[in-house]
């Protein structure tokens, strides 16, 4: 099935060499592409060359290159864009280079006044893989929604402290997933601003003399704002630990998720069916069942195979969630305990932000696929969720409402009768009404009135769902609700990207345009 922003490509199986122990380990990704990614690419080809070119038409503009000049000048600058194979075509300052083989220093030697080296190399380089990054997330979410949107009804026991608490469904608890990731993405889409700030015309630290225009470089670079203060623009650390936090915090949310699917999965459970791993097969995504395995995952152990193999995708996620922790780390600290001006920390910003965005898209894209190869045994979560007194809040609910009980003899009451249930052995689906009358005319003196159908009816799970209409509750109807509400943000949070890229193409347009006019 290929989704809303296009194709994805084939099964990548990274193999990490363990030195230490002389093991390798298989990660299982998918590669990544669709139609925006490669509008991203287009619009980031030759961006070196881009942002030279943009920095040449602001000189050109505001006469700082002698006007006698110019025209040979922008020739050669042409010559470039029509010559990919020329070795200056995207190397740094690579403009001024192949001006001044063509027409010699004094004629060419304008290009890079008031830049310094570094300017706007990591953001660019940044910006082009974050924006891909955003496109998966959209993908990630939109498939997330979707398996959301199939278990509205799917009842389940909900947890807290690893017990049973209150009944839940399938779709409600990954809602609870969806929420702070499309929180998070705020974030990211913050941090899509930070690497798009404009650094250039900073000199080495206070600016220059020159008349130069930044925003004119903005505005030819599609940025976003100017990083103003220019001792700023030459130590700018905090919009790369804006990026890498935010893409740790997402990676953290979905440990958990693949935690709770890990032990969903096992025998013990038997909630679900995750697959050992997602292929690419004939032009579509297909998932290697685990209950139908031929094979063995464990090197010793011959029963780790059917529905005892261990799927590596969900243990890995937790891995590479740790593996960006690492990541944050480092780029935090290379902005720790320097002086606060340009040093060399400042040019490995990269290093660890790049690493980061590479981790998310390698643990997080094949969620795509293995949402809607997930198999749900629906019976078995509801035998479950009608094990135990889950519904007990209800019941409390019923007394304070029906039965003129104060809320806590409420609680006194449920809690007695749970306790000798629960000696008992008595599922709350047999619950005794005897029971419950004694536990209630002890503390209240009465009898509760209540018939044994209606406290049945009380404690089931299926009632408990359609009862919890509360904002945000399980309701089926409130979930479908928050489904539909969270499936129009986001879109509009596509539609922003696409803009994003827009932007991009109109100013790069604009670029060669006014190149021309030189």
């Amino acid at each position: 099935m290929i989704l809303p922003t296009g194709v994805h490509l084939p099964t990548k199986e990274k193999q990490i060499m363990d030195l230490k122990n002389n093991r390798i380990t298989e990660i299982y990704s998918v590669g990544y592409s669709s139609e925006l990614t490669k509008r991203i690419d287009a619009v980031h080809d030759r961006w070196i060359l881009w942002r030279d070119t943009a920095w040449f038409i602001m000189l050109a503009k505001q006469k700082i290159i002698p006007g006698k000049y110019l025209a040979d000048i922008a020739k050669t600058v042409r010559e470039l864009y029509a010559d990919r194979e020329n070795e200056y075509t995207n190397e740094r300052f690579g403009i001024e280079k192949y001006a001044i083989s063509k027409l010699g220093t004094k004629r060419a030697g304008f290009l890079s006044m008031g830049r310094t080296i570094p300017s706007q190399d990591q953001q660019f380089a940044a910006r082009h893989k974050l924006m891909k990054l955003m496109c998966m997330f959209y993908d990630f979410q939109k498939s997330l929604l979707r398996f959301a949107a199939d278990h509205l009804e799917t009842v389940m026991p909900g947890y807290t402290h690893l017990r049973h608490a209150q009944p839940t469904t399938l779709g409600h608890y990954l809602l609870s997933v969806f929420d702070p990731i499309e929180r998070i993405l705020k974030t990211v889409e913050d941090s899509y601003v930070a690497m798009s700030l404009n650094e250039l015309g900073c000199g080495a630290l206070a600016g220059t003399s020159l008349p130069i225009d930044r925003d004119m470089i903005s505005d030819y670079l599609g940025l976003e704002g100017l990083i103003e203060n220019t001792n700023d623009a030459v130590c700018y650390t905090d919009g790369y630990v804006l990026l890498v936090s935010s893409l740790a915090n997402i990676m953290a949310v979905v440990s958990r998720l693949a935690l709770d699917l890990n032990i969903w999965s096992t025998l013990e459970y038997g909630f679900c069916e995750v697959p050992l791993s997602i292929k690419f097969v004939n032009g579509e995504y297909v998932a290697t069942e685990s209950g139908k395995s031929s094979g063995s995952t464990s090197f010793f152990m011959p029963n780790k195979a059917g529905k005892g193999i261990n799927s590596p995708i969900l243990e890995q996620t937790r891995a590479g969630a740790a593996q960006l922790a690492g990541v944050l780390t480092e780029t935090v600290t290379m902005g720790m305990r320097t002086a606060h001006g340009d040093m060399h920390e400042m040019l490995h910003l990269l290093d660890s932000s790049g690493r980061a965005i590479d981790l998310t898209h390698e643990f997080m894209n094949i969620y795509i696929h293995l949402f809607k190869n997930i198999t749900v045994f629906k019976d078995r979560m509801l035998e479950m969720a009608r094990t135990g007194y889950s519904c007990a809040t209800e019941l409390s609910n019923v007394l304070v409402m029906n039965y003129d009980i104060d809320s806590r003899t409420a609680h006194h009451i449920i809690n007695e009768f749970c306790i000798e249930s629960d000696e008992k052995d008595i599922p709350s689906g047999k619950a005794s009404l005897a029971i419950f009358d004694k536990h209630y005319e002890k503390i209240t003196g009465r009898k509760s009135g209540m018939s044994e159908s209606e406290l049945r009816k009380t404690l089931d799970p299926v009632n408990f769902i359609h009862t919890h209409k509360t904002q945000g509750g399980v309701s089926p109807d409130e979930t479908k609700r928050m489904v539909d509400e969270r499936s129009t943000r986001l879109e509009e949070y596509l539609a922003r990207h696409k803009a994003r890229i827009t932007k991009l193409e109109d100013s790069k347009k604009r670029t060669l345009s006014d190149l021309e006019t030189l």
